[in-house]
C-alpha cells in the first residue's frame, strides 16, 4: 500500500497500473524484495558465509539434471496449526521453496562473492513485460 500510494503521488504514474508504475520506476514489489532477501540468504547459508540456523532442517544436494537443490521437508503433522503456520511461513522453509524455484543456472552459482550472486539475480524490468 505504502509503494503504490508513493507512486500515486509522482507525475505522470497516476494513470498507470501498479505494475506498470513499478517497471516504469525500476522498482520491485515489496513480495519480490522479499523472495530476493530469502534467495540472498538461502545462497549464503549453502556457501557457509553465514551460519545455518537449523542445520538438520536445511541441506542441500546436487544432481547433474536438476543442479544445487534444497531439501524440502515437511510440515510436522501433529504440531498444531498456530505452529504449523509459523514454520511454514519461515526462513527456512519459504527460503527452501524460493531457491528451488531459481533457474538451475543461478542456483549452481558457487565460490564466488555474494555481489556475483546478486548480479546473477537481476533480471531486466524491460524483459518482464
Amino acid at each position: 500500500m505504502v509503494q503504490r500510494s508513493f507512486m500515486r503521488q509522482i507525475r505522470g504514474m497516476r494513470d498507470l497500473s501498479y505494475w506498470d508504475g513499478l517497471m516504469e520506476l525500476r522498482l520491485y514489489s515489496q513480495q519480490q524484495k522479499r523472495d530476493r532477501y530469502r534467495v540472498i540468504y538461502m545462497w549464503k547459508i549453502l556457501e557457509g558465509q553465514v551460519p545455518n540456523p537449523a542445520p538438520l532442517a536445511l541441506q542441500a544436494y546436487t544432481t547433474e539434471r536438476t543442479g544445487h537443490k534444497c531439501i524440502r521437508s515437511s510440515l510436522p503433522t501433529r504440531a498444531p496449526e498456530r505452529i504449523r503456520t509459523l514454520l511454514a511461513s519461515s526462513l527456512i522453509h519459504e527460503g527452501r521453496k524460493v531457491f528451488n524455484a531459481l533457474p538451475k543456472e543461478v542456483r549452481n552459482t558457487t565460490g564466488c562473492p555474494v555481489e556475483n550472486f546478486k548480479s546473477d539475480l537481476v533480471v531486466p524490468v524491460d524483459s518482464a513485460r
